[in-house]
């Protein structure tokens, strides 16, 4: 049996040491690709729904204080500026449920756009009611607080999804 020279055996350790490197850099590589792929789809896509959300919160509480602007001094163009902010709420969360790609994500963000609509409406109702000095004035606005109170907690349940997909 032949025996192999010391040189073509370094030869064959090296070269196996540069193809075992070449193959490590590779698969670095591929992981920071994936990583920055990750981290792009995350602030394209989550980060600026989260923020979406958040927006639609504000308008919605500014809309609030408009209507109890309203509410206290009759002043017409702070009701006007409720249902702006109320409709800004609502476009922005029905923008952020359609564009939203985890189901449950999609499935609160649905519930929260379809509770805002329907509130909306019953502002629209308690405003002219409050106009008109109609008698069901107070159940109109007992039931716009109620609602209320299942908006807040149903913006937690949106937010709370959200931040669960940002942390996957």
């Amino acid at each position: 049996m032949k025996r192999i020279t010391i040189r073509m055996q370094l030869i064959g350790i090296f070269s196996l040491a540069i193809v075992l490197l070449v193959v490590l850099v590779c698969g670095i590589m591929y992981q920071f690709e994936t990583a920055t792929d990750n981290y792009k789809d995350m602030l394209s896509g989550t980060v600026e729904r989260t923020i979406t959300v958040q927006k639609s919160k504000s308008d919605f509480h500014a809309g609030l204080s408009s209507v109890r602007g309203f509410l206290g001094y009759s002043d017409e163009t702070l009701a006007i500026a409720a249902i702006d902010d109320f409709s800004k709420s609502v476009k922005a969360i029905k923008g952020f449920a359609a564009e939203a790609t985890a189901p449950g994500v999609k499935r609160e963000g649905e519930k929260l756009a379809e509770l805002l609509a329907s509130y909306t409406e019953e502002i629209k109702a308690v405003i002219n009611a409050k106009k008109r000095n109609d008698p069901s004035f107070s159940a109109l606005l007992d039931s716009a607080k109620q609602k209320t109170a299942i908006i807040d907690s149903q913006f937690e349940a949106v937010a709370k999804a959200q931040e669960t997909v940002l942390h996957e």
